[in-house]
């Protein structure tokens, strides 16, 4: 009775199995076949945007500089244009640049002049003071001192 009851079980366990995998081909033979999409191919451009936020870096970065300071009067690159060695990127406006050479021109002649009065007030006051000048003077000079009080001397 003992081996009836094994082999009891053993049928029950079979039924299970042979059910289970019944369920299981009836689910797999019955399932929904995926459905694919297609279209008509064509030639033709393909875009793709892609709309982001950020930040970008250079992966090369030159800070460009001038020799001279002033307003820039033609600028002829613009961001993130590419540039070469020596080229003109912009011309900067002469007017303020010119005027200064004026200013500095216009002060050694000024100082050019003053240095020409020294000179003759030098070369007068040299021409007073020689010896032959000195000498007809003396004897003036020594009686009453007064040819020497009006007298402006310069060094």
């Amino acid at each position: 009775m003992k081996l009836n009851g094994k082999r009891r079980k053993v049928w029950w366990l079979l039924a299970i199995i042979v059910l289970a995998l019944a369920i299981w081909g009836w689910r797999v033979l019955n399932a929904p076949l995926p459905q694919y999409q297609t279209l008509v191919v064509r030639k033709g451009d393909l875009q793709q945007s892609v709309l982001a936020t950020g930040k970008l870096d250079a992966v090369r970065k030159v800070d460009v500089g001038a020799q001279v300071s002033g307003q820039l009067k033609t600028l002829r690159v613009s961001i993130g244009d590419k540039v070469q060695k020596d080229q003109l990127l912009g011309v900067i406006d002469p007017e303020q640049a010119e005027n200064q050479i004026k200013e500095v021109e216009a002060t050694l002649m000024e100082l050019r002049a003053q240095l020409n009065q020294a000179r003759a007030e030098r070369q007068l006051a040299a021409r007073d003071l020689s010896p032959s000048a000195a000498a007809g003077a003396a004897p003036a000079g020594l009686a009453s001192g007064a040819g020497y009080r009006g007298h402006r001397f310069s060094g």
